[in-house]
């Protein structure tokens, strides 16, 4: 991993873990094992710092788009992914949602919307229908939030179905007409 890298886990670390206040340069050097004149070799203040995380979604968006447009059902696969927090992008997300709720942190809430975005033009294009598209972006949303702060439905894997069934009937109603 690149120094670059290993600075940006420790800083999305303290956010997440602590808040941002605690998410100083000289802490976020110490959490990265770097002195703080590597930290700033690399970013020079919080405000970069988060830059930096701003670009690592802007990257895993760019990946995400490819990987579910090869998928044979792009839909089932963006819910089910939203359903827990298991990769290291979502780290990212949660550190700039937390970022996004300060004043002093546009450059985070401009890089969540990008991404929303991003994710909403894609699911229109795939899904042939804007609202359908808002419904299953939303519900990721939804379940992203839910998983996020540890809610847990008593039948996660029903309540998918349910949802990808009305999608379904959505999508056949839509392309009747």
């Amino acid at each position: 991993m690149s120094t670059r890298d290993q600075i940006l886990d420790s800083f999305e670390t303290l956010i997440i873990d602590q808040g941002e206040r605690s998410a100083t340069l000289s802490a976020v050097a110490k959490a990265a094992g770097v002195s703080k004149g590597g930290l700033l070799y690399h970013f020079d203040s919080k405000q970069a710092l988060a830059r930096g995380l701003a670009e690592r979604i802007e990257e895993f968006s760019h990946v995400e788009t490819q990987r579910l447009r090869a998928s044979e059902d792009p839909a089932r696969q963006y819910l089910e992914e939203s359903i827990t927090l298991a990769e290291p992008i979502d780290r990212t997300f949660v550190a700039l949602g937390g970022l996004a709720l300060l004043d002093d942190y546009e450059v985070a809430r401009s890089a969540l919307s990008d991404a929303d975005d991003r994710i909403l033009t894609l699911f229109t294009e795939l899904l042939g229908d804007r609202s359908i598209a808002l419904l299953v972006v939303r519900l990721s949303d939804s379940f992203y939030q839910r998983a996020g702060v540890g809610i847990e439905s008593s039948d996660e894997a029903g309540d998918l179905e349910s949802i990808l069934r009305l999608v379904d009937r959505l999508r056949s109603q839509s392309a009747e007409g």
